[in-house]
């Protein structure tokens, strides 16, 4: 029987990476020292991470600030053109549809009235030509 009270390296580094992701959600002026100290972790950890999170496109780097001491940073950031999330309310009158970004702003969104002779085949076709036609405005 497995013993499940221990975690292993990938599940450290996952959580760690949504920690900075919350880090950089949650803060306006982002930089890799201010978020290794928010998350009290080490700095190549950090660098570590923000490395990944760039080469997957959910960050980016968006230029120099002058850090203490005088000392440039790189401002980091949530990429909000690459990843968005599709969000169906189904409500008892309506359809309602969005697209947000990562920060979750809405890039698009629209409300349909279904009508109540759909039967549940024509209403997840119905969601799917919405949700299509809502990736195609992007």
């Amino acid at each position: 029987m497995k013993d499940h009270n221990g975690n292993n390296l990938e599940t450290i580094q996952n959580l760690n990476r949504a920690l900075v992701i919350k880090l950089l959600y949650g803060r306006q002026y982002n930089t890799r020292i201010s978020i290794a100290q928010a998350a009290g972790l080490n700095r190549a950890t950090i660098s570590n991470i923000i490395d990944d999170l760039i080469d997957w496109g959910l960050v980016s780097e968006t230029g120099n600030i002058t850090g203490k001491k005088g000392r440039r940073s790189i401002a980091l950031e949530l990429n909000s053109e690459r990843y968005v999330t599709i969000c169906i309310h189904m409500l008892r009158d309506a359809l309602v549809f969005g697209i947000l970004d990562i920060r979750g702003n809405y890039k698009n969104h629209l409300r349909r009235l279904p009508t109540t002779e759909l039967t549940p085949q024509q209403t997840v076709d119905l969601i799917r030509r919405e949700v299509e036609g809502l990736i195609e405005s992007i």
